[in-house]
């Protein structure tokens, strides 16, 4: 998708690196697949190509910010979710000796 947006937009690989503030290092891996972008990188980039993020039917928009100020949040709220700490395996002796 990017390396589409790209294309279409007319921009090396450099100009587009360039405005979205990236490595052209990073955005050859983020074209090619050896790496995938963060959700804020993602946007950066397609912004800097003046496509739009659409999905869905009939091309219902995503609003990439707020959907990631979302997932933002979401994270920082499971983050404070207390942790039960993990006590020892309840298997059977046998289970062991089965396997072992």
């Amino acid at each position: 998708m990017l390396l589409d947006a790209r294309r279409a937009a007319g921009l090396s690989q450099y100009e587009l690196a360039e405005r979205a503030g990236i490595a052209r290092p990073a955005l050859t891996m983020y074209e090619t697949g050896a790496r995938i972008p963060g959700a804020d990188v993602f946007v950066r980039l397609l912004t800097a190509t003046g496509a739009a993020v659409e999905s869905g039917p009939a091309g219902t928009r995503i609003d990439c910010w707020r959907n990631s100020e979302v997932f933002s949040s979401l994270t920082t709220v499971l983050d404070a979710v207390p942790v039960k700490e993990p006590g020892p395996l309840r298997f059977p002796a046998e289970v062991w000796r089965w396997h072992g």
